[in-house]
């Protein structure tokens, strides 16, 4: 149990001798992880903003029930090419006249 202990404790202490003596490499390195990390975080957040925005603006102009696009797996019968799913309200879907207001 002393080794193991002993063993981590050297570990620890040439780690921090070794940022210590290299001040600028080490500040380098967590201004290049700090940067990596808020990238992915605005990206991921971008992504999400516009998806909303999207979603929001197409309901307005079309109305829920009027349209939908979905992704989904390539390959699968009902897609297309690009493996996206495009289908319109089920009762025009199979040329049969709606009856009543949409909801």
């Amino acid at each position: 149990m002393r080794t193991v202990f002993s063993f981590y404790l050297d570990a620890a202490k040439i780690a921090l001798q070794s940022i210590f003596s290299h001040k600028l490499r080490a500040f380098l390195t967590l201004i290049g992880i700090i940067i990596g990390v808020a990238s992915v975080v605005v990206v991921g957040a971008s992504i999400d903003g516009l998806n909303a925005y999207v979603v929001e603006k197409v309901s307005k102009l079309l109305g829920v029930n009027h349209f939908m696009i979905a992704r989904i797996a390539s390959g699968l019968i009902g897609t297309t090419s690009t493996g996206y799913l495009t289908s319109v309200h089920p009762a025009k879907k199979w040329g049969q006249k709606q009856v009543g207001a949409s909801i």
